[in-house]
């Protein structure tokens, strides 16, 4: 029998009782469409709550620019690049690079234990932070003077 033949032996018999449990495909969502969820959005917080936004305010942003993130893939949503044609305008960021009150507000709706969130941006200073998993962004905050995690620019 040559060498590659060979054939794996087991230690010991599997368990017929037990089966190995996958929660979900191991793929990429890069070409995948996102989806929202707002269940975990701040709405009070004085500067990044959406319940300072007003009806229009909300369907203006619901319509217009995350209809059109819709037409997209996660794979061309993080491959957009600045004004500058540098850096992406849409990635996650580590927590830890976020202003402190904002690290401190994650604490209170009991959101500390994630390491990164997804920055959104929707213009030059507006910018939607969430939690990106899988294809779906749940909402936080709607930062509308990039104060979350300002540029070092």
């Amino acid at each position: 029998m040559a060498k590659r033949d060979k054939l794996a032996k087991w230690k010991s018999a599997p368990d017929p009782k037990k089966s190995v449990k996958i929660q979900a495909a191991p793929e990429s969502t890069d070409r995948l469409s996102p989806a929202w969820q707002f269940h975990k959005r701040d709405v009070s917080h004085a500067d990044w709550g959406w319940g300072k936004l007003s009806h229009d305010q909300f369907c203006d942003l619901l319509h217009h620019q995350l209809c059109s993130f819709e037409t997209m893939t996660w794979g061309e949503i993080f491959k957009a690049v600045g004004d500058k044609g540098s850096g992406n305008m849409h990635h996650n960021i580590p927590v830890d690079d976020c202003i402190k009150p904002a690290r401190e507000r994650l604490a209170e709706l009991h959101l500390d234990d994630i390491d990164e969130i997804f920055s959104l941006r929707l213009n030059n200073k507006t910018r939607l932070w969430g939690i990106k998993e899988g294809r779906v962004l749940r909402f936080i905050w709607h930062d509308a003077n990039h104060e979350i995690c300002p540029s070092s620019r």
